[in-house]
């Protein structure tokens, strides 16, 4: 058994509602988009099938490309979409190239800078030290040598230290997203390198549906900003006007949801509905209703 998808989760195994198809249609327009990033989102009422849908597809894709499943509501608890989502990435990926303990450091210390603070001190000591992170009579000395003021002078308040702190650390992180993508790239070579399998690299990310309002918006903002790269396709099932009300409770009744998502996702798409023809023929044979014509799927430019 997959430890993280279930291996008999298989189209076989839901001939009836016939999705193996939709699959293999989504699967070769995203392997043509993957060259500079891309985000899906795919979209169905809770309940629908999305979780279903998404582990056949998994199991489907794992054997040509490598491929991480999320379930955000497992992580919901964490209060840090990056550090989970950073640890998923490692426990899916690292297994083939666990030789090259290198990639894995750089990525975290890389990651690093965009993890919530709001944790512990002891936590965060300890983060500071696996990652190499400044203590605070380095990062003193890297503002005096950046903004020219020496904040160590007692004519300087805490107040300008501490806009100062955050104004360094502000840029470090615009600065330290391409760091992170080189990292994430050069995890994604060497994993094509040795295990055989071809780009692009797949995320799932599932049960958004069922996660706190602000951790969902957390996500596909984590995804679009730090993990959109090269070769990298992210497949984000979501029932878009249960995400729109997250949003919205987040933001304010009076902001425009839509649009808001639409600077995060390359394309949605809809979860084709199972015909009811079919599904009540399996039921009852002998009936033997008309079959639909063969669906044709499309890709809204």
């Amino acid at each position: 058994m997959d430890k993280f998808v279930e291996e008999n989760e298989v189209f076989e195994k839901y001939s009836i509602i016939k999705r193996e198809q939709y699959a293999d249609f989504l699967t070769n327009f995203l392997n043509q988009q993957a060259e500079n990033g891309y985000v899906l989102n795919l979209n169905a009422e809770w309940g629908a099938g999305k979780t279903t849908f998404l582990k056949c597809w998994y199991n489907k894709l794992k054997a040509n490309h490598p491929i991480v499943y999320f379930d955000a509501w497992k992580t919901d608890f964490t209060h840090d979409a990056m550090t989970a989502l950073m640890d998923s990435f490692h426990a899916q990926l690292a297994n083939p190239i666990s030789g090259n303990k290198a990639l894995f450091r750089d990525f975290y210390e890389k990651g690093m800078h965009f993890i919530k603070v709001a944790v512990p001190s002891l936590a965060v000591g300890y983060l500071k030290h696996k990652s190499g992170m400044q203590d605070d009579e380095s990062l003193l000395q890297d503002i005096t040598d950046t903004f020219g003021i020496n904040v160590t002078e007692d004519s300087c308040s805490d107040a300008l230290k501490e806009t100062l702190k955050a104004a360094l650390e502000q840029r470090k992180k615009v600065e330290g997203i391409h760091e992170f993508k080189t990292a994430l790239e050069n995890i994604a070579d060497e994993y094509i390198k040795v295990s055989n399998k071809h780009i692009p690299i797949y995320i799932f990310i599932d049960e958004l549906d069922r996660c706190r309002p602000n951790y969902a918006i957390e996500v596909i903002e984590n995804v679009k900003h730090f993990f959109n790269t090269k070769n990298f396709v992210f497949v984000i099932a979501t029932d878009t006007k249960q995400l729109q009300h997250s949003i919205k409770a987040i933001y304010g009744n009076n902001f425009d949801a839509s649009i808001y998502l639409s600077r995060f996702f390359n394309q949605t798409v809809s979860l084709p509905q199972p015909k009811t023809n079919d599904y009540l023929n399996s039921i009852f044979p002998e009936i033997h209703l008309t079959p639909h014509n063969k669906q044709e799927y499309s890709i809204d430019k």
